[in-house]
């Protein structure tokens, strides 16, 4: 994946899970009242890691299949080998998730 668009695909996920508000643990995605909804529900508004990245590419792309394919790439980027974001999503904080977006694009020109 050329890196522009992998690029495009994580900040673009980083800005869905901004702030607690539209960060979830748990649940790929949850809609306006909490209940679980899908990653790709309009109704979604909160995302966890993994659903911030499928829906940032889904958004990106607008196909489904390669849109997961692209999430998954994106995290193993992110990942970089150490790091569990379902196991950071779901167990640490807010913080902790963005701390890995964020230490991936410092690295970037």
């Amino acid at each position: 994946m050329a890196q522009p668009l992998e690029r495009q695909i994580i900040e673009r996920a980083r800005a869905l899970i901004a702030t607690p508000a539209t960060w979830t643990q748990g649940e790929f995605a949850r809609d306006a009242s909490g209940e679980r909804v899908s990653w790709r529900s309009r109704q979604a508004i909160r995302f966890c890691v993994w659903g911030a990245l499928n829906r940032a590419a889904y958004d990106t792309t607008g196909d489904r299949r390669q849109s997961i394919a692209l999430a998954d790439h994106a995290a193993r980027t992110l990942r970089n080998g150490a790091t569990s974001l379902s196991g950071t999503n779901d167990r640490g904080t807010h913080d902790d998730v963005l701390a890995i977006f964020d230490s991936y694009l410092k690295q970037l020109p």
